[in-house]
């Protein structure tokens, strides 16, 4: 089963969560075990979780959420800032539910990750977001454009004499927002925000505000997220503040776009009219509609939208992604968060975590068994005889006299010509690791290629690595000249 998750609030802010059923079963994070349900409730007095059939409107409570406490989870209550403080939106990332909060006030608000199967508990996502009054959450996943691998949201400026809203894009991993572009959408305020992959914009429903000298009917629009221009596609018939939600539902025939208030609307994405409404079985207002995405989860460890193992293989790491490639491949940089997954010199590991980014140099896993024998100590997997966080291939710098690559450097690599790898006899005073000279990572002996890499950057700095944080530690070292 696939299902749409939907927020709820009803009558005097008494809010709960509400869950659509669809047609593929999906895990509610790529940890947890499958769960029949995802989404998350909160309230006062009562909060409730609802399987919903969007074609008839039919509800059910979820077994496993059906002796859950009629109160707030206390893992979210004790974070809000806000009073009282809500989630006012929920949007999926792969299969994994976040909310945005919302208390109508200047006191600071948050994302949260509801990632834990038990009543689906959350926890807050770094923040605060540094926006207070948003409302609308969408996921956009990464593929080879700008802004994208981000969750976007829409706060409302009240100040002036136009109320206007302005998309914030806010980062899965740090939880802190940035106002994309200028203010737009002039008294409108957005509701509900859905990802449309075919066309590559967000749709949103309003509320009309208004605000003085000008009176707006709820509307369907468009965004580009790039820079925040929008498009009226028109009204959706309607009422004013009464929209709160929006979702494409790709599991049923020709993807009717859902909106939620008390009923559920399909909306015509070419004129935005409402088509017509469906009551259901659930309580108040539907606040936020979710739909995982298709065909389950997979494990991402940094969280930047690229699988492990994206080519599903079963090794992580074998087809790492490369020339802009986001997806059937592997995240080419599993520890540290890349959804672009940039690889300037496309050796197969990304910039954040390449020891050298400018010069090809391919983790062992794709070298020749008797080359790989020989590269004794790793950082990140790619050579690196001094484990310093520099591969060998951009690090000519053998002894620690001064800042460049010079005459001393270069000796050293003479006295180990023909010498063994493997061997622990190099340099000029014969005590050195052979490995650290082995600068073009190929053969088994030390020779004219290493030779010729060392006149390459005679004058130079080694380097440039992945950054300032780029160390031994920060990369994984593995062999005998770890620290």
């Amino acid at each position: 089963m696939r299902r749409l998750v939907v927020r709820e609030v009803g009558v005097g802010g008494i809010v709960a969560a509400v869950v659509f059923t669809l047609l593929a079963c999906v895990a509610l994070s790529p940890n947890a075990a499958q769960a029949d349900v995802l989404g998350h409730a909160q309230g006062v007095g009562f909060r409730k979780v609802w399987d919903i059939d969007t074609a008839t409107g039919g509800v059910t409570i979820p077994p496993q959420f059906a002796s859950c406490p009629l109160v707030f989870p206390p893992n979210i209550v004790g974070n809000f800032e806000n009073n009282p403080g809500f989630i006012s939106a929920l949007a999926f990332k792969d299969d994994v539910l976040y909310g945005i909060e919302f208390g109508g006030t200047t006191a600071p608000v948050y994302l949260y990750k509801f990632d834990t199967p038990d009543c689906a508990a959350g926890t807050r996502v770094g923040g605060p977001v540094g926006f207070a009054e948003l409302e609308g959450l969408v996921y956009v996943p990464p593929s080879n454009g700008d802004g994208e691998g981000f969750f976007y949201s829409a706060d409302w400026d009240p100040s002036g004499p136009a109320h206007n809203a302005q998309l914030i894009r806010i980062d899965p991993t740090t939880g802190i927002g940035t106002a994309v572009g200028d203010h737009f959408l002039r008294n409108l305020r957005v509701e509900g925000m859905t990802y449309n992959p075919s066309d590559d914009l967000i749709y949103a429903v309003t509320s009309g505000f208004g605000g003085p000298g000008d009176s707006r009917a709820s509307e369907l629009v468009t965004i580009d997220y790039t820079n925040a221009s929008a498009s009226v596609i028109g009204p959706t018939g309607v009422a004013p503040f009464v929209l709160k939600s929006l979702e494409f539902d790709t599991t049923r025939d020709g993807s009717p776009l859902m909106a939620g208030e008390t009923t559920l609307h399909e909306l015509n994405p070419a004129t935005g009219a409402s088509l017509g409404s469906i009551a259901g079985g659930w309580e108040g207002m539907l606040w936020a509609l979710a739909l995982p995405v298709a065909g389950g989860s997979c494990p991402d460890t940094d969280e930047d939208g690229i699988c492990d193992d994206g080519d599903a293989s079963g090794i992580a790491g074998d087809a790492p992604c490369v020339g802009g490639a986001t997806e059937n491949c592997d995240d080419n940089c599993v520890s540290v968060s890349n959804a672009l997954q940039e690889d300037v010199d496309s050796d197969g590991v990304g910039d954040v975590c390449d020891n050298c980014t400018q010069v090809f140099n391919p983790r062992f896993g794709t070298l020749s068994a008797a080359d790989r024998a020989t590269h004794q100590t790793a950082t990140g997997g790619q050579h690196d005889g001094d484990a310093d966080g520099t591969g060998n291939k951009c690090d000519a710098k053998i002894t620690a006299a001064g800042q460049f690559v010079g005459g001393t450097d270069l000796f050293e690599l003479i006295a180990s010509f023909n010498k063994p790898v493997a061997g622990v006899d190099c340099g000029t005073l014969g005590n050195r690791r052979c490995d650290v000279m082995d600068l073009d990572g190929l053969g088994q002996f030390i020779g004219g290629g290493d030779l010729s890499t060392s006149f390459g950057q005679f004058n130079l700095e080694p380097g440039p690595n992945c950054g300032a944080d780029c160390d031994a530690v920060s990369l994984g070292c593995e062999g005998p000249a770890c620290p």
